[in-house]
């Protein structure tokens, strides 16, 4: 294949430095194409020659090598042991571990080796991160093994709709049982290195989330490194690379650097790629901390300032305001949700932000951050507005897509209040924690961007692009049925000397996050503070009903809450609902949990109920 051909931007993958002609593993020799960086007192020109390539490659500029503050090298010479999917899974983790690097999902990593198949002949592979794997915790079972060739020649078709591509990658894995390699499997494919690593560090979205041109990006990442306006990920982002690298004539660049998404660093050895990697997040954190005149937000993201909500006291006008609040997103969604407020004084700079109803609304940190945040927050509480606009630009974007699109529900993830501070919106504890982790860190990218200019996301339609991918969409028609109580909170007590055991279990197993006490008036609070109010009221035994009633969030629970009282008596219990009464026996959790949950369906089927999904 020509040297300027998609496919193959450079040369093929040999020894020396390449790989190994008399074994199946990477020759541990140092590659001669590659270029050292040069000491950060070094204002030389430095260049190295391949004898048999005579290539060049000019350095103006070199990265500095010791940063005084911002992420951590903590690659351990002791600890990376094994074969080179054992050394692309630690450095997987070192970067996956550190949330102002990698960030619920976010990343991918690779590595290219020598195997034999099952007739001895030599195949290269490139074993892929599997979509869907946490780096920080991924094992070798969350990396796709995929044939080196097939994926180059893939790359040099005129194009690849994402469904066909991704069935291409399963076809090219030589594991059937193999999860299905990320999107950006191309890319990783045709950089010529043996281990390549991308993430989407804090640091790097930061100055690539504002208009700073790239004169001024190179010089934070050197004057070797290609930056790149936004492509979409996946087909199109490595055919703009390729083109790129074969444009270079080659030279191969230090790092990929891509608008308002991320870095990619490579080389044969892990360890270089990966103190690459942390180098240049270093330089960006070191030009963003000038443009703070050297001051530094505390808390880093990830750390919050207070270990829990310091709003929605119960029996308080902030309480039942959440409650409320989670009320009305609930049905706007479709279904029921968990909230949280958290408001500290991190939260208090970002709302006092001047410009703050238009800066939050030039889209995400990162596109895929818009599947579970939505495009934009809400400001304020007025949820059927936010409603109105979302479902606007759904007419508005989907007549372009002749397939047909699928209208995601219209309720907020996050919500920006005066009083109520930053409200994170799920239907499951994992939800709701990734959507607060995930503004937690773009609220310190937005200040950080501002500082440099103006925080600059990619257009709507491209964010429009992404929240309704061909994938996710796919996802959406394949999903199953979900548990019956999700996104439902019950808070069960129980009288002195009753077991309210197999009732916490049986609503737990059915989706509900329960919270237990003996205390009605506290298990309600800790209900509220920690997901934003309550559905269900279960007590076993003698149950003060009416006290219940007292409490003002309890009208705001999905479906106007649903009251439970299970009678300890011989004969079973009562389960109190909408519909009347059911008879079930506390010793026989079956009978319990299928009076439970027609309690909960009686109210579901009363209330608007799911329109989407």
């Amino acid at each position: 294949m020509p040297r300027s051909s998609p496919g193959r931007p450079w040369t093929r993958l040999r020894s020396p430095g390449g790989w190994s002609r008399t074994r199946a593993s990477w020759c541990t020799r140092a590659p001669t194409r590659r270029c050292t960086p040069a000491r950060p007192s070094s204002s030389t020109r430095c260049s190295t020659r391949s004898g048999r390539r005579g290539r060049r490659c000019t350095r103006r500029r070199a990265v500095p090598e010791l940063i005084t503050a911002g992420v951590r090298d903590r690659w351990d010479d002791a600890v990376p042991t094994g074969d080179a999917l054992d050394q692309c899974v630690y450095v997987s983790r070192l970067l996956g571990s550190d949330p102002a690097v990698v960030l619920h999902g976010g990343g991918n990593t690779s590595v290219k080796t020598l195997d034999r198949d099952v007739t001895g002949e030599p195949i290269e592979l490139v074993h892929v991160k599997a979509s869907g794997h946490d780096l920080g915790r991924i094992t070798r079972a969350g990396f796709a093994p995929l044939r080196l060739d097939r994926l180059r020649r893939l790359a040099a078709l005129p194009a690849l709709d994402d469904t066909t591509m991704v069935n291409e990658f399963r076809c090219a894995s030589i594991d059937a049982a193999a999860p299905t390699a990320s999107i950006e499997a191309l890319l990783h494919a045709l950089l010529p290195f043996r281990f390549v690593l991308h993430s989407h560090a804090d640091a790097v979205v930061t100055l690539t989330d504002t208009e700073l041109p790239d004169a001024d990006l190179l010089e934070v990442f050197g004057h070797d490194a290609l930056v790149l306006p936004y492509c979409r990920p996946g087909f199109d982002l490595a055919r703009r690379v390729a083109q790129e690298l074969a444009a270079r004539d080659g030279a191969p660049p230090s790092a990929v650097v891509l608008r308002n998404h991320g870095l990619f660093t490579f080389a044969d050895e892990a360890k270089d790629a990966y103190q690459r990697h942390i180098r240049l997040i270093n330089a960006a954190e070191e030009r963003i901390a000038r443009s703070r005149g050297g001051a530094a937000h505390a808390p880093r993201p990830g750390t919050p300032a207070v270990a829990a909500p310091a709003v929605a006291g119960v029996g308080d006008d902030h309480g039942e305001a959440l409650a409320a609040l989670r009320a009305e997103i609930g049905r706007a969604a479709g279904f029921p949700v968990l909230v949280r407020a958290e408001k500290d004084p991190e939260v208090d700079a970002f709302l006092a932000l001047d410009n703050l109803a238009t800066v939050t609304r030039n889209g995400t940190a990162t596109l895929e951050h818009v599947i579970r945040t939505k495009p934009w927050p809400l400001i304020g509480r007025d949820v059927a507005a936010f409603v109105r606009e979302y479902r606007a630009r759904f007419e508005r974007f989907a007549p372009s897509y002749p397939e047909g699109l699928t209208a995601l529900d219209p309720a907020p993830r996050v919500v920006l209040d005066a009083e109520l501070g930053l409200v994170t919106v799920g239907r499951t504890p994992g939800e709701l924690g990734a959507v607060r982790d995930i503004y937690r860190h773009t609220m310190r990218i937005i200040r950080d961007a501002e500082a440099l200019g103006g925080y600059r996301s990619v257009g709507d339609a491209d964010l429009f692009d992404i929240e309704y991918w061909e994938l996710e969409q796919a996802k959406l028609r394949r999903s199953g049925e979900r548990p019956p109580l999700e996104g439902q909170v019950a808070v069960v007590t129980a009288a002195q000397g009753e077991d309210a055991e197999p009732v916490r279990a049986a609503l737990a197993d059915a989706g509900a996050q329960v919270v237990t006490g003996g205390h009605q008036a506290q298990a309600i609070s800790e209900a509220v503070a920690s997901w934003g109010g309550v559905d269900l009221l279960c007590h076993v035994g003698v149950a003060p009903a009416a006290a219940y009633r007292r409490h003002r969030v309890l009208r705001h629970g999905w479906a106007g809450g649903v009251e439970i009282v299970l009678s300890a008596d011989p004969d079973g219990c009562t389960v109190v609902g909408p519909r009347g009464r059911v008879r079930a026996a506390l010793a026989d959790v079956e009978s319990l949990r299928a009076a439970l949950l027609l309690v909960a369906r009686s109210a579901w089927s009363e209330s608007a109920g799911p329109t989407r999904r």
